[in-house]
C-alpha cells in the first residue's frame, strides 16, 4: 500500500496543462522562453505552447474576462477543467 507521501510525490510528477489568455501571445512568449528558460512549443498565431519543464503552458489571445484554465486528471483518469474569470459576467450561465 502506498503512503500519502508516495502518492503526493506521484501527483507532483504528473504533467499538467495550464492555459491562459493574454492580449498578445507573441509578446508574452519571450518571457517564458528567454527569461525563465522554457522550451518553445507549437505556435499557431492566436496561441503558443511553451514546454514548462515537463508541463505544458498554452498562451492564447483573448480577453481578460477568462483569466485562465487548468486541466488535470483525477485518480480515475478523468480530465478535469478548471477555469477562473476576472469578470463574473463571463461565466457561462451567469445573468447580466
Amino acid at each position: 500500500m502506498r503512503t500519502n507521501a508516495a502518492r503526493l510525490r506521484e501527483l507532483m510528477l504528473t504533467p499538467f496543462h495550464f492555459s491562459f489568455a493574454v492580449p498578445d501571445p507573441d509578446a508574452a512568449k519571450p518571457f517564458y522562453v528567454d527569461v525563465i528558460g522554457c522550451s518553445p512549443g507549437r505556435d499557431h498565431g492566436t496561441w503558443v505552447d511553451v514546454l514548462f519543464f515537463g508541463h505544458q503552458l498554452t498562451i492564447h489571445a483573448g480577453t481578460t474576462a477568462e483569466a485562465g484554465k487548468h486541466l488535470l486528471r483525477d485518480p480515475a483518469g478523468n480530465l478535469l477543467e478548471f477555469k477562473f474569470y476576472h469578470d463574473r459576467s463571463a461565466v457561462p450561465g451567469s445573468k447580466p
